[in-house]
């Protein structure tokens, strides 16, 4: 092997590498995000907060973490199909038909894709939503905590 296909070969494996990097990004931004959502709303209702400025803020914060969310996804996803583009053109130059990334982008379904975009949205209209309600009727939510029991 010259060292033209060597460094192909080594640029093909890092684009690959880059491209498995970037998912792992991804799928560890979802598991902290929903982390951190369920944080706030854990304090959000457990601790009773009838404080409108506070209500306010704790939960703007899961709105924010969710547009975050959506833009950040879209671009972890542009980074990969720019990778992807890559190989794919290596692919055709070097083996004159579709190779690994080739094939797959030729038979993916695009599930996943849709399942992440509507996961973020879910969760943004969700959190907008409770935004909403704790911003034109705070009440509603001080209402939807259980009473406290009386110490006995």
């Amino acid at each position: 092997m010259n060292s033209q296909e060597q460094f192909r070969v080594e640029e093909l494996k890092a684009a690959h590498l880059r491209i498995d990097q970037e998912i792992a990004t991804m799928n560890n931004f979802e598991i902290v995000s929903v982390f951190a959502i369920g944080a706030v709303y854990f304090t959000f209702f457990s601790q009773r907060v009838s404080d409108h400025g506070v209500l306010v803020i704790l939960s703007l914060l899961p709105v924010i973490i969710c547009g975050y969310g959506l833009f950040r996804y879209r671009g972890h996803a542009s980074i990969v199909q720019v990778h992807e583009k890559y190989i794919k053109s290596l692919e055709e130059k070097f083996l004159g038909s579709p190779g690994l990334v080739g094939h797959y982008d030729a038979n993916k379904s695009g599930q996943l894709k849709n399942a992440r975009f509507a996961f973020w949205l879910i969760m943004f209209l969700l959190s907008f939503a409770v935004l909403v309600v704790s911003v034109v009727c705070p009440d509603r939510l001080a209402k939807s905590h259980p009473p406290i029991a009386a110490n006995k």
